[in-house]
């Protein structure tokens, strides 16, 4: 697969399009890397290359196996021309490749325009050399997208329609999706809202036909900001959500970049519909969720080297700290948007920052700068909307269209000419024809009287053959909705049981929770109560995950609530030890040690208690981190089976206190595939402690799905905040 798919990242406002979804396990990978270590043949190595090239989107790593396989197919080339029989096309294949991945990495992580248009006609003259179609269509596509980015639309039409044409005709669905879309783009801006949809359209629907569910969340996000654009604002807000909802299960941090600048554009866009003109605080409250959205979607861009969209966002940024008045923060973000233009060399990310940067130092008074900033606006603008520009997409669209029908024309006008001349030949030779097909006719009818009767017998068993398999599939696919429907509504049932946001927030004004399931549902589980001006919150680990730990968790949950309410048990630790009483008679009949690790707390005005079950509490007094004991031993079956210990906290205004399942740290990732541990989780915990509750919790999401990457997630996440 070709780099190309990554390009569509790189286009201007909305359509960002094309991701790649990675789904090979890290076992899967290290047994390539073992491969490729040992294999001599380089026919191998290269296809090995290729697919670890395509698999392991990190910069860090796959640059080295680009390198390696731009090695190996230059010698090959080399021996085969010095040879002067070039016969052997999977060298010059891998060699285009090579030169495709360099164009790309020249774009996106260096944004060196001209180096990245030079790797690419590379990779084209070698396709064309050996009519390699598949990659001529990439390469035209990749071109098209750098002429985009510097606001050549009359060359990136051109190369879209080259690409257009050459997809249609080895009917590759996948880069015609890519293809319909960018163009859609392109007549979208030009204001062609019924070209732009059907495009959209007929991109989405292949992508359907494909699976392409990456791309099928690419195809709702553009989808949606056309309907933004023409203020159907539910209908966008609906295909935003459903973008958002298949990126977020591939954890594809570009796509989930864009679709959350765009949800942010539009909370802009619907104030001046949803909010009255006199409702002040209604305004700015849609636009504290826009820059909430802008935020998400920078520090997105900037963790994954993407300058182009984040220049983008920087000046979204710039314009909202602009409308609050934060004059230097808005011409910080409009100066890195600026410098980040430059640096790439791309005219609309330029003219969109000078145009701010003009209205910051005009309301500042300094009209000498402003009309700079002026000037350098127009220029860019005017490069963007030239004539040519402007007539290029028309001509390319009518140039599309001839070609398609001249093509069909001359088909039918020589389908005419072999007609005409296949009846004179018929006259002819007719009488001379007729006895002799008479016979002809005879014996084949015979035969094929024979065959039908074979032919109709075989057809009846693959016919039946057929049915059952489709029965059999059916079945299969209904079974596996009911479970997984089932699935869902337990998770539903088990969230109605967790503690609930609303009664957290009245008895803990400032707390986050991060809940992050393995599975559906989960076996970790957050429960709060309240009994005689004591609020009680347990933060726990059942045995097992998914399915068997929800059913724990449930359990848990249930004896947890019947010592407090029903037998009016107070105190944390005889709380843990009725639990562990239960379990055991109930749950421990056949030597099962099921039960749970986890920390109940309680709150009594200043005063704190708590009992823990393996999991040690964290308290920060005065920026120090202090470990907090916990006893050595689960709630059900053990080692040890002694009584739970009471602990009493002395907090003051300030402290705050973290509880934790062993979930985060246990969690395998970073570059080495090593556990997380709790004392790099604990440090994190140190370094953001004085941030605020909600951006602690972001802090340590984004950290842990970075961590993770693309490796599985091992256990059920929970971490708990409480300052007091």
């Amino acid at each position: 697969m070709r780099l190309h798919i990554f390009f569509c990242f790189l286009q201007l406002f909305i359509f960002l399009d094309g991701s790649v979804m990675f789904c090979q396990t890290s076992v899967q990978k290290d047994s390539l890397k073992l491969i490729l270590k040992t294999t001599k043949s380089d026919t191998t190595k290269c296809n090995l290359l290729n697919k670890l090239i395509e698999d392991e989107y990190d910069e860090t790593v796959w640059p080295k196996y680009n390198e390696q396989l731009g090695e190996i197919a230059k010698a090959h080339v080399e021996k085969i021309k010095s040879t002067k029989t070039i016969t052997d096309k999977f060298y010059l294949r891998q060699l285009s490749n090579h030169y495709n991945n360099n164009g790309y990495l020249a774009m996106l992580h260096h944004g060196d325009t001209k180096k990245a248009i030079e790797w690419f006609n590379n990779a084209l003259k070698i396709d064309i050399e050996i009519d390699n179609k598949l990659g001529m269509a990439s390469n035209y596509n990749s071109l098209a997208v750098v002429y985009s980015n510097t606001g050549d639309k009359k060359k990136t039409l051109e190369y879209y329609y080259k690409s257009l044409k050459i997809s249609e005709e080895i009917n590759d669905k996948n880069n015609l999706a890519i293809v319909l879309t960018n163009i859609a783009k392109i007549q979208h801006e030009e204001g062609d809202k019924e070209n732009a949809l059907e495009n959209m359209h007929k991109s989405l629907k292949l992508r359907l036909q494909l699976g392409n569910q990456n791309g099928i969340a690419n195809s709702y996000n553009n989808l949606a900001t056309v309907y933004s654009k023409n203020k159907e604002f539910d209908k966008a807000q609906e295909y935003y959500t459903k973008s958002l909802e298949i990126l977020e299960k591939s954890h594809d941090k570009i796509g989930i970049a864009n679709v959350n600048w765009n949800l942010g554009n539009l909370y802009i866009k619907r104030k001046k519909i949803d909010c009255d003109s006199s409702d002040e605080a209604c305004k700015k409250n849609a636009l504290l969720k826009a820059k909430e959205y802008y935020v998400k979607s920078l520090h997105l861009h900037q963790e994954s080297g993407n300058k182009r969209d984040e220049a983008d966002v920087l000046t979204s940024i710039g314009w909202l700290d602009f409308t609050f008045l934060n004059i230097a923060e808005a011409e910080r973000c409009a100066t890195q948007a600026l410098q980040l233009g430059e640096e790439l060399g791309f005219p609309k990310v330029i003219k969109e920052a000078c145009n701010l940067l003009y209205e910051i130092e005009a309301y500042r008074k300094n009209w000498e700068s402003a009309f700079s900033y002026y000037k350098k606006y127009v220029a860019m603008k005017d490069s963007i909307n030239s004539d040519e520009n402007t007539k290029a997409s028309v001509k390319e669209q009518l140039k599309y269209d001839y070609e398609k029908q001249a093509i069909a024309d001359s088909i039918r006008m020589d389908g005419e000419k072999k007609l005409i001349s296949a009846k004179l030949s018929e006259e002819k030779t007719k009488s001379y024809a007729l006895y002799g097909g008479l016979a002809v006719v005879v014996l084949f009818a015979a035969f094929m009287f024979n065959r039908f009767k074979v032919t109709s017998k075989q057809k009846q068993i693959i016919e039946l053959k057929e049915k059952e398999t489709q029965k059999q599939k059916e079945l299969i696919e209904e079974k596996q909705k009911e479970i997984v429907d089932s699935i869902n509504y337990a998770k539903r049932i088990q969230y109605t049981l967790l503690a609930h946001a609303e009664f957290l927030k009245a008895n803990l004004p400032e707390h986050f929770i991060s809940f992050i399931p393995k599975d559906i549902v989960s076996g970790d589980f957050y429960w709060a109560t309240k009994k005689d001006n004591k609020f009680y919150l347990a933060i726990c680990d059942s045995t097992g995950h998914g399915v068997p730990g929800a059913f724990m968790s449930l359990l848990n949950i249930s004896f947890l609530n019947e010592a407090i309410t029903e037998r009016n048990i107070s105190e944390p630790n005889k709380i843990f030890d009725y639990v562990r009483q239960r379990l055991i008679d109930n749950m421990n009949k056949e030597g099962q040690k099921d039960g749970f690790d986890g920390t109940l707390i309680c709150i009594e005005g200043n005063k704190v208690t708590y009992a823990s079950a393996n999991n040690k509490p964290i308290l920060i007094h005065n920026n120090d981190l202090i470990e907090l004991g916990a006893d050595r031993m689960p709630v059900g079956i053990g080692e040890k089976q002694d009584l739970f210990k009471l602990h009493e906290l002395d907090v003051v205004k300030g402290d705050t206190l973290y509880l934790y399942t062993d979930g985060y740290a246990d969690q395998f990732g970073g570059l080495k595939g090593k556990k997380f541990k709790y004392k790099q989780l604990n440090e994190l915990i140190l370094k953001i402690n004085t941030e605020t509750m909600y951006d602690q919790k972001m802090v340590l999401e984004e950290n842990f799905n970075l961590w993770k990457n693309n490796l599985e997630q091992v256990d059920d996440v929970c971490v708990v905040g409480i300052k007091f």
